[in-house]
């Protein structure tokens, strides 16, 4: 991931050396660790580093009356302020949206300083000199920030490993890892390494060091700007502006293209752009390709191929080969280390391909949170549980949000873990809004974004931004804003995604949709969707699985891993279970091959942070 790591305050050589080695350590080790960036002063230590595009930074001189910040953090003897930035940022002029450039960024620190509500994208930025420095983050907390204080100093970073590495020792926090471990997602933000904080919605950190060190910290969970008389036209020329921005950039596209139903709908208004710009006037290669990772038994694969022949645009299928050596382990660990145990292992096998990307000159687009186009995120809960949600019942919405990983576990840190899930439900909820401005699926939706969108999308795209250029054009503010105002029958009925496809005179939605792999007519409604997989799941069939492919070539590092001196040592583990996860795993058990894939997740993050 593009990275920034530093410190500020009373910092002295021993703790910059040290900074030092863990930069040059990662670099040696992990190619995703380059180090682009690096300025030290006397109260600041400041490097990062990425091998992608989505890394920025300069300096600027400034008079006291054009920086709009305050007055003293100006500095008399320091004419010159220094600025990093990790990710994307993403301007709106009147409708045509582009990439922040060095001189776009420049402008913002100097004329919007923290005002988040006119950029769009994913970043975490920073400006300081030897006084004073801000770190800020963007409004859905798609990146975040990390950081260690003491009295007279701290230590950041947009990893959490380069943290848990400079503090050498690490405990976990099991009652903040809860929700991540017992429920969909992660539902608060904080932190699960005790001494490390964490920062992601509109976060700010400002500290600064003239007579002594002062630092103050603050996040805002998003909430929509209320717009009036939007309707499904608004809604698809705000998508149409959005997809268009490669297009602004002069990029060539790359789509992610799956089986499912949020890519089409990119694929047909990408289509709609082409026939609407005529595109070959002003590209000299293809406007866009279209790609995804997986093996020929995949719907993911099959659907995209087959609409890929009949409509005529060129289709990728990406898929390393598996082989079990030192450096796949080694790279398997960094997959977790940096998704922060957001995935299973076996998600390695799809994400890992994100590599043949690397340093490209493209921009990636997908269709990440296109369900919020259609219906509500909690269906369930709304049908059987309508009262409670009014109440803001933490305890029914752990009910109906569980999602055990595995039961690996001692008792004690079990109680742990479901007191911290209980907790960050109840302090989640009650910092929701009132109901008056929302219907109740659309409350639930608000909800869902300040949880799952910093905790579980925002993870990925933050791996990603190493690696390439890419966003997702639902993903902004700025469309999530007239999503919120519109009518909610806009999204019942479907009545937007009509819209797209019966504007393109392909007519995409003839083509089948994966439905957690079954193939389903594009007509389906979401009620006709559930009940097919419910009779399909009343007949034996065997279905292709990823997990089964890594675990099993795991299986003997596996049986190292839970026999190793540090791993019967971790205290918290039950062993008892654990044993009897892997006899059943030996035996071909679905639950237990699910709990193995958390369990093998798990084990690499713990190690992955201190280097094991």
């Amino acid at each position: 991931m593009s990275w920034i790591f530093g410190a500020f305050g009373n910092i002295d050589d021993k703790i910059k050396n040290k900074l030092e080695q863990i930069i040059k350590g990662q670099s040696k080790f992990h190619s995703n660790s380059k180090t682009n960036f690096k300025l030290e002063g006397r109260n600041f230590w400041i490097a990062a580093g990425s091998d992608g595009k989505t890394l920025f930074y300069g300096d600027f001189p400034f008079s006291n009356t054009e920086f709009q910040i305050e007055k003293d953090f100006y500095d008399e003897q320091a004419h010159i302020y220094h600025w990093v930035s990790a990710g994307l940022g993403i301007l709106n002029d009147s409708g045509s949206y582009t990439l922040m450039k060095e001189k776009d960024w420049i402008d913002f620190f100097k004329n919007t300083h923290d005002n988040y509500s006119e950029v769009n994208g994913h970043f975490c930025s920073i400006i300081f000199n030897d006084n004073e420095i801000r770190i800020f983050t963007d409004q859905l907390g798609t990146r975040d920030v990390f950081f260690n204080q003491t009295d007279d100093h701290f230590i950041f970073s947009t990893r959490l490993e380069f943290l848990t590495k400079y503090l050498g020792k690490i405990e976990f926090d099991f009652k903040e890892m809860g929700s991540l471990w017992l429920l969909e997602s992660q539902i608060n933000t904080g932190s699960f390494i005790k001494k490390i904080k964490r920062l992601t919605s509109s976060g700010k950190i400002i500290a600064k060091f003239i007579n002594k060190f002062e630092i103050s910290y603050e996040e805002k969970p998003w909430t929509p700007k209320i717009y009036f008389d939007i309707n499904e036209e608004t809604l698809y020329q705000k998508l149409f502006e959005l997809v268009s921005l490669p297009i602004n950039e002069n990029l060539q596209i790359f789509l992610a293209l799956s089986g499912g139903m949020d890519s089409r709908l990119l694929l047909s208004v990408l289509q709609d752009i082409f026939d609407y710009k005529n595109i070959f006037e002003y590209y000299h290669y293809s406007f866009f390709d279209t790609f995804s990772f997986g093996l020929p038994n995949d719907l993911d694969i099959e659907i995209p191929s087959e609409i890929s022949k009949k409509v005529g645009f060129k289709h990728q299928v990406l898929f390393e080969d598996f082989k079990l050596n030192d450096n796949t382990i080694s790279d398997l660990r960094n997959f977790i280390v940096n998704t922060k145990l957001t995935f299973p292992a076996s998600e390695f096998l799809l994400k890992r391909n994100y590599n043949y990307f690397t340093n490209q000159d493209f921009i990636i687009i997908d269709g990440c949170w296109g369900e919020i186009t259609r219906r509500s995120l909690f269906k369930r809960l709304i049908t059987f549980a309508r009262n409670d949600i009014f109440n803001r019942n933490g305890n029914v919405f752990f009910d109906y949000m569980q999602y055990p990983h595995s039961d690996i576990f001692n008792e004690e840190i079990n109680r742990t873990f479901k007191e911290g899930a209980l907790e960050h439900l109840e302090r989640c909820l009650s910092q929701m809004p009132d109901f008056d401005n929302f219907t109740l699926d659309s409350w639930l939706d608000l909800f869902a974004i300040r949880t799952k969108q910093p905790n579980l999308v925002g993870i990925e795209q933050t791996r990603i931004d190493n690696l390439v250029r890419s966003f997702s054009p639902f993903v902004q503010p700025d469309f999530f804003d007239l999503i919120f105002s519109s009518n909610p029958k806009i999204k019942r009925n479907g009545s937007l995604l009509k819209k797209v496809f019966k504007k393109n005179r392909r007519r995409l939605d003839k083509y089948p949709l994966n439905a957690g792999g079954i193939k389903i007519p594009f007509s389906y409604s979401s009620l006709s969707i559930s009940l097919k997989k419910k009779i399909f799941s009343y007949f034996p069939h065997k279905t292709f699985s990823y997990r089964n492919l890594l675990l099993n070539e795991l299986n003997e590092f596996i049986q190292d891993l839970i026999n190793s001196l540090t791993f019967v040592n971790f205290e918290f583990y039950d062993k008892k279970k654990i044993n009897k996860i892997y006899l059943d795993f030996k035996r071909g058990i679905p639950k237990a091959e699910r709990e193995m894939d958390w369990l093998l997740a798990f084990e690499l993050f713990r190690k992955g942070l201190i280097d094991e």
